[in-house]
């Protein structure tokens, strides 16, 4: 801890402690390699540490400490800072907490009970094994092992040495339990409105916010302009929405080609249905500079490199935490909005266990320099083959060819893309090069509109975009993003106004945009109406009957993909349901 001073002083200052001059580094060491330790040398030591109440930071030595000084009062530096409740109440339900494992097992019995009671007060989940064993997290492996079938929104750990390697492993805010404890005189922001992620879904809401008067801050982890994985076709309701709220696109905002006239369905069967977008063609968004340029237009200021660490709601406003430049820093607002993405932190912090309860999907896209491709560069292509994955896509973006393909988290992307590379072969003669090393891919949340299973938030916290469950047929999710964005910063305006719960007001609201989203997945609507931006059952119609009746059944053997999740029941229920009640059931939203 002495590497960092920063975090040592503010241990001290915690515990009101003074620090010893000596460490016992050189005596914890030879402890660990089971050397022998100079009589003079402890004696020194002990003589030192004078006190008899000590707080120590290695768990090797604080055991040894117990033989050597029977009489004193000794505590491990988790157990010392876990009993302050400036600390204690801010760990939260959705965190992940690690114990110092030496230190737990150097006091085993009393210290179960300790835990317990913490675990019981917050909801957090701690690395204890089912005998009540804390596993460390030394490297690499034992940290993926130990976070297996986790998602946590923020870890806390009691060693600060564990922090990089956990960091590197679990993608989200680390902390070491001191951080939790914010200094006194720290300024905390006061605003209206806290907007997490700086996308799409956050420039939409942050519009309606800030036209209606209220101050917003948009919180951005990476620094703006921030890379975004996207395929950039967006569809013509969410370019209309941009031109309405947003004005002209900027050419820099574009990628070439610079436009979509439509998409293209490929089928098993070799039939293929180019199908135009209603009202013409559609921008292929640079989602770099796009949601830049959009969040810049909203008005709202911004705080990059300003990563999300949890929030608590008090009933009459909530407490933001987050980390700017490894820096503690809080927000109160009297609402938030999560527009942080699929695998959404504010999501993580309302409901822990909701990642658990869908499945999971990766969408990768590998970039090919192009020798020969008949593909149109015009439309968007999107194969209905169950022998590729469960989304597979190509178009052309600035002089290359998109591969992308989408599969259950777990398979090997590489492997996925290589069978893909070869049927664009092999079945439309599209010849690349090796793919270059820009490759991305990032998980998606495929299933909520599917089943009406979106995610709302709860209290004043609002979640919205992708990060609700919303997903256009195809993949597309910035048109419905910006959609329901906007009807997030509309509800707090509409709530504030009326003086009505700001999630009564929301989901009244939200109400039509789920049924956009969830006609496009639903199957009455695709056979009797046109749910979609392109014209499906003409093209369809287009066809011979035999043409037909062979995309019907490669379109059902593409269904049957998704069997395992067993979605089949759920998807026939919310489609009988929207004829009858003219809407989604709202009771299946979290």
């Amino acid at each position: 801890m002495r590497a960092d001073g920063g975090l040592l002083a503010r241990v001290l200052d915690l515990l009101g402690i003074r620090c010893a001059t000596d460490d016992g580094a050189d005596i914890a060491l030879a402890l660990e390699a089971g050397g022998t330790i100079d009589p003079g040398r402890r004696r020194r030591f002990l003589d030192m540490l004078g006190g008899r109440t000590l707080v120590v930071g290695d768990g090797l030595l604080l055991r040894q400490l117990r033989q050597w000084l029977p009489g004193a009062r000794l505590q491990g530096l988790g157990e010392a800072l876990g009993n302050l409740s400036a600390i204690r109440r801010r760990i939260a339900s959705a965190d992940f907490y690690v114990i110092e494992a030496r230190a737990f097992h150097a006091d085993h019995e009393r210290l179960v009970a300790h835990y317990d009671a913490l675990r019981k007060e917050s909801g957090c989940a701690m690395n204890l094994d089912l005998q009540r064993i804390a596993i460390p997290a030394c490297d690499e492996a034992e940290a993926r092992w130990m976070l297996k079938g986790r998602r946590p929104a923020r870890i806390v750990v009691e060693d600060p040495a564990g922090r990089e390697v956990l960091r590197r492993v679990a993608g989200v805010p680390v902390l070491h339990l001191a951080e939790l404890a914010l200094n006194e005189d720290m300024p905390m922001r006061n605003v209206d409105v806290v907007i997490v992620g700086a996308s799409l879904a956050a420039a939409a809401a942050a519009k309606r916010t800030v036209d209606a008067g209220l101050e917003t801050v948009v919180l951005e982890r990476k620094e703006l302009p921030r890379h975004k994985i996207c395929s950039g076709i967006l569809s013509p309701r969410g370019h209309r929405f941009l031109l309405e709220n947003f004005g002209p696109l900027p050419r820099e905002v574009l990628h070439e080609p610079t436009s979509c006239r439509g998409v293209t369905f490929h089928f098993p069967c070799r039939v293929e249905m180019p199908m135009d977008f209603f009202h013409g063609t559609t921008p292929h968004l640079h989602r770099k500079y796009s949601d830049h340029w959009a969040i810049q237009r909203s008005g709202a200021e911004v705080h990059d490199q300003t990563s999300f660490a949890g929030l608590e709601d008090k009933g009459d406003h909530v407490i933001v935490h987050a980390r700017r430049g490894g820096e503690p820093v809080e927000y109160r607002a009297r609402q938030v909005i999560g527009a942080d993405g699929p695998s959404s932190l504010v999501v993580r912090a309302v409901y822990p266990d909701y990642p658990k309860q869908i499945p999971w999907f990766f969408v990768g896209q590998k970039f090919h320099e192009i020798i020969d491709c008949p593909l149109s560069p015009d439309y968007f292509h999107f194969w209905f083959h169950p022998g590729l994955g469960h989304y597979t896509w190509s178009h052309a973006r600035d002089g290359r060819q998109i591969v992308g393909v989408g599969f259950k988290r777990g398979d090997n992307f590489a492997k996925k893309h290589q069978v893909v590379e070869q049927y664009l072969k092999d079945k439309h003669g599209v010849h690349l090069k090796p793919a270059d090393d820009d490759h991305e891919g990032c998980a998606e949340n495929f299933g909520p509109s599917l089943i009406n299973r979106y995610v709302f938030g709860q209290g004043n916290v609002l979640v919205t975009g992708q990060a609700a469950g919303f997903l256009n047929m195809i993949g597309e999710g910035m048109s419905c993003a910006l959609h329901s964005g906007a009807i997030s910063g509309e509800a707090i305006v509409e709530a504030a106004r009326r003086n009505r719960p700001v999630q009564e007001i929301y989901r009244k609201m939200i109400a039509s945009e789920v049924r956009r989203c969830s006609d496009q997945w639903n199957p009455l609507k695709i056979a009797f109406d046109r749910p979609h931006e392109a014209d499906f059952p003409e093209a369809l119609m287009k066809l011979s009957w035999r043409e037909r009746g062979l995309v019907l059944r490669d379109m059902w053997n593409f269904i049957v993909l998704f069997k395992e999740f067993k979605w089949g029941r759920q998807i026939a229920a919310a489609a009988l349901q929207r004829p009858l009640l003219g809407a989604y059931p709202m009771q299946k939203w979290l």
